[in-house]
């Protein structure tokens, strides 16, 4: 895979992405690098599931975080993120993973949603968070 191609490179500190309706922005107040990696269409081609956007820092710990822009469909969303993570197993190790489908409709957060991130979590040692619209992830 050509990371390089489909990486910028960035210390900002407000870090942003959009799709669907959705937004994901990292808070960088300590102004750290940050790897800003497109995924689909880029990283990732063809008809393989993946997730839209990784954002990789090394500073304050190794951390990627995989977000997929969805509208409604948080299962199709779920499966891209766990699909894209099988993929970059081997770039990722060493580095903590959370994953982010943020989405159009309203997560619930019943026993069906806790189930299904300790599903997530026990089948690729990632996290997950299912989040409304517009999230804010803090470095």
């Amino acid at each position: 895979m050509e990371f390089d191609k489909c990486t910028v490179r960035v210390s900002h500190k407000k870090i942003k992405v959009e799709e669907n309706r959705c937004s994901a922005t990292v808070d960088n107040e300590s102004g750290v690098e940050i790897k800003k990696v497109k995924i689909d269409g880029c990283l990732i081609t063809g008809h393989e599931e993946r997730c839209d956007w990784m954002f990789l820092h090394e500073e304050p710990e190794k951390h990627a975080h995989l977000i997929e822009l969805k509208g409604k469909k948080i299962d199709k969303a779920v499966s891209q993120l766990k699909s894209t993570l099988g993929k970059l197993s081997r770039d990722l190790e060493g580095y903590k993973k959370t994953c982010y489908a943020i989405t159009t409709t309203y997560p619930k957060h019943g026993p069906s949603t806790l189930q299904r991130k300790k599903e997530f979590k026990d089948q690729t040692k990632a996290l997950l968070e299912i989040k409304n619209i517009k999230f804010t992830i803090k470095v």
